[in-house]
C-alpha cells in the first residue's frame, strides 16, 4: 500500500474536485456556468409507478436559476412536492457505510448464548407529522411534450435564456419525446452557507416510465469539474434495485485500526477507488424492518405499502467522457443481505483469571473491565451529501490486509502525517487506475 501512497498525494493536489452527476440540467438568469457540487438521488419502485427524489448542493451564483429535468414517461402533476431533508439523512443512517466497534468479551466469563447477529437498526429520528412541504424555494411546470424552441421559448419568457450547451445536453430528450419538468429556484429562499454552497430542498416527481427508460445523468455533465459522483437509494418490493451491470461489493467486514473511526469517511472513500472496477459499487441492499422508516416516510417517497420493501444503495463515480450512456436501473433477486461494513476490534487486555481461558469472543457492547475504555465508539456512517476526502495512505488504517483490493496494512504502526489531503476527493480515480494497474496480469 506505501507504493500507492505518491500517486494518491499527486493526484489530491493536481486532479480538481469532483462535481455531482444530476439528472437534470441547470439554466440561470445569466449566463454564468453553474455548478452542482454534490447530489443524492431516491428511486422508489412501486408496480408500474417510480418516483424520483433530488437533492442537490448548488454554487453560489448572483441569480434565480431552473432546474429542467427531463422525464421519459407520463409524469404525475399532482406528485411535485418538496420534502423533509432529514429524511435524505434517515436513508443515509440505514444504508450507507458505517463503522462499528467490537470488544471481546472476557475470556473467563460463560459463552454468551448466541453467537453475533447484524447490527442493530439506528434510533430512528423522525421529520415533522407532515414529510411534504408546499414548494418551498421551488415554484413548478409541468410542460409536457415540447420540442427544443418551445422550451427555450418558455424558459426565456421566465428569465431564463438557453445556450448552446443547454440545446446540447437535452438534445436527444427532444428527439425520444421526453416530457420537461421545469422547478424555478428563487434564490431569495436558499441559505448559503460560508463557502458558498447551497443545499437545496429534496424534490419529488412520479411517473410511469417508458419501457427503456434510463437515468438521465449525462444531461447533468455539463455542470461538472472533473471527478463526477453521485448516491442512489432504491426502495422495491421483495427485490432490489440495481444496474444493468450488476456493480460489485466490498468484502464484509474490513477491519481497520482505532484511528479510523475519527477519519472513517475519508477512509471509505480510499478504499472506495480501490474497490470500483466499473464506474459503480454496490454498498447496501438489505430489508426494512418495519420501524426503519414509517409510513408517512415511504408515503413522502412515493411507496403506498410499506410491506417487504428492499433498500438498496448505489454509489457512481466518473470522469465524465466515462458515461457513454446513461445508466438503466433494474431489479434482481434478493437472496441475502449486503452491507458496507467496517470493524474496530479491541482486545480484552487483563490477564486471565481462569485456568481454560475462552479467547475471540466478540461482542458490540462495551465490556465495564479489562479493555480501552477511553475509545470513542459512537456510530459512524458516510452521508451521500458528504465532503470526505481520501486518505493518501491506506496502510495505517488497515488492521488485515484486504487482499481481494490488493490494499495492504501498515507493517509498523501509524505515521498519520502522511494522510492529510488538500483537496476535495483528491481524484480517488487515480488509485483505482492505478490498483487496476497493479492487479492486471502482465502479458
Amino acid at each position: 500500500m506505501r507504493t500507492l501512497a505518491r500517486p494518491l498525494a499527486i493526484a489530491a493536489v493536481l486532479c480538481p474536485a469532483p462535481a455531482a452527476a444530476l439528472p437534470a440540467v441547470l439554466v440561470g438568469a445569466a449566463p454564468t456556468k453553474i455548478r452542482s457540487h454534490r447530489s443524492h438521488l431516491v428511486i422508489a419502485q412501486d408496480g408500474a409507478r417510480t418516483t424520483l427524489s433530488l437533492q442537490l448542493d448548488v454554487l453560489a451564483v448572483p441569480m434565480d436559476m431552473a432546474i429542467v429535468l427531463p422525464i421519459h414517461g407520463d409524469v404525475d402533476p399532482d406528485s411535485l412536492e418538496i420534502l423533509d431533508r432529514r429524511l435524505f439523512d434517515r436513508l443515509d443512517a440505514l444504508a450507507a457505510p458505517h463503522l462499528e466497534h467490537l470488544w471481546e468479551r472476557d475470556p473467563c466469563a460463560p459463552m454468551p448464548p448466541a453467537t453475533l447477529g447484524p447490527p442493530p437498526a439506528p434510533p430512528p429520528t423522525r421529520p415533522p407529522h407532515r414529510p411534504t412541504v408546499a414548494h418551498g424555494e421551488f415554484d413548478f411546470a409541468v410542460l409536457g411534450r415540447i420540442g427544443a424552441g418551445e422550451l427555450e421559448t418558455w424558459l426565456r419568457g421566465h428569465g431564463f435564456p438557453m445556450a448552446d450547451a443547454h440545446h446540447a445536453a437535452l438534445a436527444e430528450h427532444f428527439t425520444a419525446g421526453a416530457q420537461f419538468v421545469v422547478a424555478r429556484v428563487d434564490r431569495r429562499q436558499v441559505h448559503f452557507d460560508a463557502r458558498g454552497h447551497a443545499t437545496l430542498s429534496p424534490l419529488r416527481i412520479s411517473f410511469v416510465p417508458d419501457p427503456d427508460w434510463r437515468l438521465p445523468l449525462r444531461a447533468g455533465l455539463g455542470h461538472a469539474n472533473g471527478v463526477t459522483d453521485v448516491v442512489i437509494h432504491g426502495l422495491t418490493r421483495d427485490r432490489r434495485i440495481t444496474l444493468e451491470d450488476p456493480p460489485p461489493a466490498l468484502p464484509d467486514p474490513i477491519e481497520v485500526t482505532p484511528i479510523a473511526a475519527d477519519r472513517f469517511a475519508a477512509v471509505h472513500a480510499a478504499v472506495f477507488a480501490a474497490a470500483r472496477t466499473r464506474l459503480a459499487l454496490s454498498e447496501h441492499a438489505a430489508r426494512l424492518a418495519p420501524a426503519d422508516l414509517s409510513p408517512d416516510e415511504l408515503a413522502a417517497l412515493g411507496l403506498a405499502d410499506p410491506g417487504d420493501l428492499v433498500l438498496s444503495r448505489i454509489h457512481l463515480q466518473y470522469m465524465p467522457a466515462e458515461l457513454t450512456d446513461d445508466p438503466r436501473l433494474t431489479v434482481a433477486p434478493h437472496p441475502a443481505d449486503l452491507r458496507s461494513r467496517y470493524v474496530v476490534r479491541h482486545p480484552w487486555r487483563a490477564a486471565p483469571r481462569c485456568a481454560h481461558p475462552q479467547p475471540g469472543v466478540w461482542e458490540r457492547g462495551r465490556p465495564v473491565d479489562g479493555a480501552d475504555l477511553d475509545v470513542d465508539d459512537a456510530p459512524r456512517h458516510v452521508r451521500a451529501m458528504s465532503d470526505a476526502r481520501p486518505v493518501a495512505d491506506l496502510g495505517p488504517y488497515l488492521a488485515a490486509d484486504i487482499t481481494e483490493l490488493g490494499l495492504m496494512k501498515s507493517p509498523g504502526g501509524c505515521d498519520c502525517a502522511t494522510d492529510a489531503s488538500p483537496r476535495d476527493v483528491a481524484c480517488t480515480a487515480l488509485l483505482a487506475l492505478a490498483l487496476r494497474r497493479r492487479r492486471s496480469p502482465r502479458v
